[in-house]
């Protein structure tokens, strides 16, 4: 009953609406955003069909014999429409990887979407896992704030006040700023990397999502100090990029930054500031990244990645008797 074809660009505005009224999906699945890097990774996006009728996306890519939910994305895997019931998910994913079989691909990397974008509908695809066997082999600490308990720490009430006393004020959009001045220097200089993403290309993610896309700068004088990159979600902010200068001990700036971004989303119901894990096979924890969050109150969640045998359809034949 369930047809399953790969992405096209004529696919374009099809998928892009499916986005917009699906039940599980962001912004980051909207092509504008997926496209804007499309020459580093090849796409092998999907789209699920019942009776002609677009009933699921499947944002990915591939590398040889494997395909990912996609690399370049912060979570994924399959994005419903809002009346998609157990079943019905799981035939589609038996779908997906009876076509990604057939086309030689051995494993299927899902990378799930933390419990705060999911409905509770979603969360079926805990149980469509289980069923096939997955390898659940890396689990990321992920710090969100609840809003309706926001609460900061002594430490961070008393860098805001330094914050205040250095009359640190706060702009908006200044992305070139931010991003010569703070981000590339700081990520060059301590890991000897550049941010995912180019101002460039931030620029132009910023033209398209001007509503979810936001950079905050604190500034003392006329000198950048702190600056985070805000992605907005519809109950979510995510806080995507931050850096500050190297007197954030002394003058505050990012505390009172951050506390400024909390304070103006307390409307929505949770603010996500990523992952604190790092290391091979990410089962180590930056234990200072991860006291500076939850001294905003944050508390961790589990990001989880599992690897799926692509002939593991056969698991569910006989589960719904």
């Amino acid at each position: 009953m369930i047809e399953v074809r790969k992405y096209n660009s004529e696919d374009k505005e099809l998928w892009n609406e499916f986005v917009a009224s699906a039940k599980n999906a962001t912004f980051l699945f909207n092509r504008n955003f997926m496209d804007y890097h499309k020459d580093r990774f090849e796409d092998y996006s999907l789209l699920c069909f019942k009776r002609n009728e677009l009933v699921g996306i499947f944002p990915a890519n591939h590398e040889n014999e494997v395909v990912f939910t996609h690399k370049g994305l912060s979570y994924g895997g399959l994005i419903t429409n809002k009346i998609l019931k157990l079943k019905e998910t799981s035939d589609v994913l038996v779908e997906i990887l009876k076509f990604i079989n057939t086309q030689g691909k051995t494993k299927l990397i899902y990378k799930k979407p933390p419990i705060i974008y999911q409905e509770l509908e979603g969360l079926q695809m805990n149980n469509i896992l289980y069923m096939l066997k997955a390898k659940c082999y890396r689990v990321d600490a992920y710090l969100v704030i609840d809003s309706n308990t926001y609460n900061i720490n002594r430490n961070r009430k008393r860098a805001i006040n330094r914050a205040k006393k250095n009359n640190v004020n706060i702009q908006e959009n200044k992305f070139k700023e931010f991003w010569n001045e703070l981000l590339e220097p700081n990520l060059n200089k301590r890991y000897n990397v550049r941010p995912v993403h180019t101002l460039d290309e931030m620029l132009l993610l910023k033209n398209d999502f001007k509503k979810n896309i936001h950079c905050y700068t604190a500034h003392i004088d006329n000198e950048v100090k702190a600056g985070v990159v805000v992605f907005e979600y519809d109950d979510i902010v995510h806080l995507q990029y931050s850096s500050a200068s190297n007197t954030r001990n002394e003058d505050g700036a990012i505390d009172f930054l951050f506390d400024y971004i909390f304070n103006k989303y307390l409307s929505k119901k949770y603010i996500s500031l990523g992952s604190c894990s790092e290391g091979v096979g990410n089962r180590k924890i930056n234990n200072g990244l991860l006291s500076w969050k939850e001294s905003f109150g944050a508390i961790s969640i589990p990001q989880e990645f599992y690897e799926i045998d692509t002939n593991s359809f056969t698991l569910i034949d006989n589960v719904f008797s």
